[in-house]
């Protein structure tokens, strides 16, 4: 019947026609679009069985329909493709796919359910045991300190509030280096910590709330316990413990340096601080035990929120501890450059200053990080957000121009500022 149409199209018959002389021939009814359809080569009589064929292809690969049928939501959910990439994958059509998904029972996704992972499919990049090892561990570090998660439409946003301008830097190279979306920088206003998360009560009225966005795949490899995720890292990998603890010391610890020791040398610590003292006990047995560092700590009480464990620089080990630590945080690179450079000479008029104008030089970054919030905040909703990139270069361009202004004699303080952008590959302004 379909040659005999295309014969009878090209003898010159209307379509009308064609469907008359098939109708008295064969006794059967055509519609006229089903004729045109023919007859401009879109449609092919033969298109129902082979799909029927095509559908025996997907079934037949799996030995049961249960074994088909988990395939299917592994696809379709986890992996979140749609019934189109199904298909692709098994070389049939998306209405093959449609049907083996009625015949089995499995639910569709809702329209704008489904629109919205189109939409944000490729932002995202799942995750890969084989490579974020140590982006995860990076991760539960900032978590267990100042950071929180939250989960939001299929991602995951970590995030906390902040006038340091490293830890802009700290996530900022983060999401660098381990190929994930820029984080995203928000002027927020506070009043007397309303708002803030608790542990962030206190602070300054105007901050920068910062964000990295990440798939949804990550949530489970983000741990809720320290102390049993630290333990973790002790028995399966020692650098990864390490960069724990790096990571550690740039969102809640510090290294600090002293000029106005009794003995008149430099000295110098690593600091770890918390509110919750299971953690400052792990952490300060780890150190002991897989690193062989000495340590004392002072836990909280009632009238301290905050324990600390310190490391203190007269061990060599400690010394070399330090050096290996690999900051991406701006001021704690700062103060360990100065630190290392200056650990255990004696103090000097000369070093006394350089260690307070670099003092002066922090509080002066986080002032301007401060003044930037408070002018992004008034300007109109939508406008006020910038990426990391944009507001790092922002506020070190503000920092230089106060800088000189206010002290025109310290020009080493910006070339020290250049020396550390380039090692953490920040373009200079």
């Amino acid at each position: 019947i379909y040659n005999e149409v295309l014969d009878l199209s090209k003898k010159g018959f209307t379509r009308q026609q064609i469907i008359d002389f098939i109708k008295n021939k064969y006794k059967i009814q055509l519609s006229y679009t089903t004729v045109r359809l023919w007859i401009l080569g879109k449609q092919h009589p033969l298109g129902w069985p082979r799909r029927r064929y095509e559908r025996l292809t997907v079934i037949n690969r799996f030995r049961s329909k249960e074994e088909l049928r988990q395939k299917m939501m592994q696809l379709y959910y986890k992996q979140k493709l749609s019934m189109t990439k199904i298909a692709e994958i098994f070389g049939v059509y998306p209405s093959i796919i449609r049907q083996i998904f009625i015949e089995l029972g499995i639910p569709r996704r809702p329209v704008g359910y489904a629109i919205s992972i189109a939409r944000s499919r490729g932002k995202y990049r799942q995750f890969d045991p084989e490579t974020d090892a140590e982006l995860i561990v990076e991760l539960n570090a900032l978590l267990h300190t100042d950071f929180w998660k939250r989960r939001d439409h299929r991602k995951v946003v970590v995030t906390t509030c902040t006038t340091h301008l490293g830890m802009v830097t700290l996530l900022h190279k983060i999401a660098e280096k381990h190929n994930l979306p820029l984080p995203k920088c928000s002027p927020k206003y506070c009043p007397n910590g309303v708002g803030l998360h608790p542990s962030l009560r206190n602070r300054p009225e105007y901050q920068w709330r910062i964000y990295l966005t990440i798939d949804e795949s990550f949530w489970p490899m983000l741990e809720n316990d320290a102390v049993e995720y630290m333990r973790k890292l002790a028995r399966t990998d020692k650098e990864l413990l390490f960069l724990y603890f790096t990571r550690f010391v740039e969102c809640d610890g510090s290294v600090t340096i002293s000029t106005r020791h009794k003995r008149r040398v430099v000295t110098s610590s690593i600091e770890f601080v918390s509110k919750k003292p299971q953690i400052l006990v792990c952490i300060s047995n780890l150190l002991e035990t897989v690193f062989g560092l000495p340590t004392s700590r002072h836990l909280p009480n009632e009238n301290e929120t905050c324990g600390y464990v310190y490391l203190w620089m007269s061990n060599p080990g400690v010394v070399d501890f330090l050096e290996k630590m690999d900051f991406l945080h701006l001021e704690r690179l700062w103060r360990k450059e100065l630190i290392l450079k200056y650990l255990h000479l004696p103090t000097t008029p000369k070093i006394i200053k350089e260690v307070d104008d670099v003092r002066r030089a922090i509080k002066l970054m986080t002032e301007v990080t401060y003044q930037l919030a408070k002018e992004r905040y008034l300007l109109p909703r939508g406008k006020r957000s910038l990426e990391s990139k944009d507001l790092i270069k922002m506020a070190l361009q503000r920092f230089i121009e106060q800088h000189i202004e206010r002290y025109p004699d310290d020009g080493y303080i910006i070339d020290q500022l250049k020396d550390l952008l380039k090692k953490l590959r920040i373009p200079s302004p």
